[in-house]
């Protein structure tokens, strides 16, 4: 094709060329997604892990030496894969204990639904909805069962995601050299390029740090009600954090039914008060004021994200839909043809700015 031939299309022939593009790439990474995952995960836990790699690699010695690359890799890798290990065996420790739990939840489940329809007749209203089916303990098993299985798959997939993750950490350093020999002169371009790759930094350490102080936020406020499971549930609001609005509601739902089936209507309350008042601490006091501004993304962006991902990438994929979906936003936000859709993707009508 002549250079210059792309200028002869229409605005609608070129919008319909993205959407084919979007869709071929769509169905690409769809049909990819058990290799795309690991590498998602790997470059996420990596973006993460620099901070510690960056630190280990400042680390003195004796002679005035520092840390070689190879071994501040190595013990990152170390300390990354000893969290992981410990969840995971935590959390498999807790799935069991919900299992062999779930028989005592649902006969006292069982039994509120039958005082439940005790009252509802005494008041001449209807009480014939079947609530322990729709509602009871095996049904938030089964639940948990699936996402048991999704974690299994995930940590089969471990040697990939570790492997990922080492040369990612081993090609950060070497990045902004990469730049200038790809642009030479070009200032501007590596410029640009290292903004973006800091900005998404910002985000990916920011969201992780925030949403682990939400994690240990309801777990311990949870704990404090003496409902059981307490480390299950702060782990949960720890991964549904990065899910804007939804993921709050999502991770107080199962706390909320359990504390009813334990304690009564007052507890299911409180837990939901907690919960509630911890999120929106974290996601409009201190996520903001450590970033330096507000990323946030419209509430419809959010959705779309989350069913276009989740359909890509499955159950992983909607947790890691906003990220992703961030990391977009970013790239468009510093592209001076494409910062018109920064600003609708925003959840606000103001122009982005770059942040501190």
């Amino acid at each position: 094709m002549p250079d210059g031939s792309i200028d002869r299309f229409g605005p609608g022939s070129r919008v319909l060329l993205v959407a084919a593009a979007v869709v071929v790439l769509a169905a690409g990474l769809r049909a990819a997604a058990v290799a795309v995952v690991p590498v998602l995960l790997g470059v996420f836990l990596a973006v993460i892990g620099s901070p510690l790699l960056d630190r280990l690699r400042r680390l003195p010695l004796p002679g005035g030496r520092r840390l070689p690359q190879g071994l501040a890799v190595l013990l990152t890798i170390v300390a990354g894969s000893a969290v992981v290990v410990f969840l995971a065996l935590v959390l498999t420790t807790s799935f069991r204990d919900l299992a062999e739990a779930a028989p005592r939840y649902e006969q006292r489940f069982v039994a509120m639904a039958g005082e439940g329809r005790a009252w509802l007749a005494r008041h001449g209203m209807p009480a014939d909805a079947p609530l322990p089916e729709m509602l009871g303990p095996q049904q938030l098993l089964g639940l948990f069962s699936g996402t048991a299985a999704t974690v299994t798959r995930l940590l089969t997939q471990f040697v990939l995601v570790v492997l990922v993750l080492a040369f990612a950490l081993m090609e950060g350093p070497r990045l902004p050299a990469k730049l200038h020999a790809a642009f030479g002169e070009s200032f501007r371009a590596e410029e640009r390029l290292a903004k973006v790759a800091a900005e998404v930094q910002v985000y990916l350490r920011v969201k992780a740090l925030v949403s682990l102080a939400t994690g240990v936020g309801c777990g311990s406020w949870v704990a404090l009600l003496g409902i059981d499971f307490a480390f299950l549930w702060g782990f949960l609001a720890f991964v549904l954090n990065f899910i804007p609005n939804l993921g709050s509601i999502l991770a107080a739902a199962p706390p909320t039914l359990l504390a009813l089936v334990q304690h009564g209507p007052g507890s299911a309350i409180a837990v939901v008060i907690g919960i509630v008042v911890v999120n929106q601490v974290m996601s409009s006091v201190v996520e903001p004021h450590l970033m330096g501004r507000s990323l946030g993304l419209s509430p419809l962006v959010v959705i779309l994200s989350l069913v276009a991902w989740g359909f890509i990438l499955g159950g992983v994929g909607i947790v890691l839909a906003v990220p992703v979906t961030m990391t977009l936003k970013i790239l468009l936000e510093n592209s001076e043809d494409l910062r018109w859709l920064a600003v609708l993707m925003g959840g606000g009508a103001r122009e982005p700015s770059p942040p501190r």
